[in-house]
């Protein structure tokens, strides 16, 4: 199941009807792996086209805050291999994360 253009404008071209309806009704009835690959759709459908995502103030200024901190000590942080080494031997489980990443999007979302 990917989330193309068509998915994406928000419209199920197996049901005819508006996307939200769709996955209210029948996310659940996805498997745990579909279910994970449809976030994963997700996620890279809005990485294809960041300048929808419009920041808020808070995190505009969290931004800023963390660029200051870099400029005045460029060398405090961690190289992104250790970050990214710390984030993998991590004992939370990938599916978890996104779990996680996905119902923290559907409480925004409202």
């Amino acid at each position: 199941m990917a989330v193309d253009g068509y998915h994406a404008a928000g419209y199920n071209e197996f049901y005819g009807e508006p996307m939200s309806a769709f996955a209210e009704r029948d996310i659940l009835d996805l498997s745990v792996s579909e279910r994970i690959q449809l976030a994963r759709d997700i996620w890279d459908s809005i990485a294809r086209v960041p300048e929808s995502l419009k920041l808020t103030e808070e995190e505009k200024a969290e931004i800023e805050r963390r660029l200051e901190a870099y400029h005045r000590d460029p060398e405090a942080g961690s190289p992104w291999s250790v970050v990214r080494d710390r984030i993998r031997n991590r004992s939370m489980s990938r599916e978890l994360i996104i779990r996680l990443l996905f119902s923290s999007w559907l409480r925004r979302r409202g």
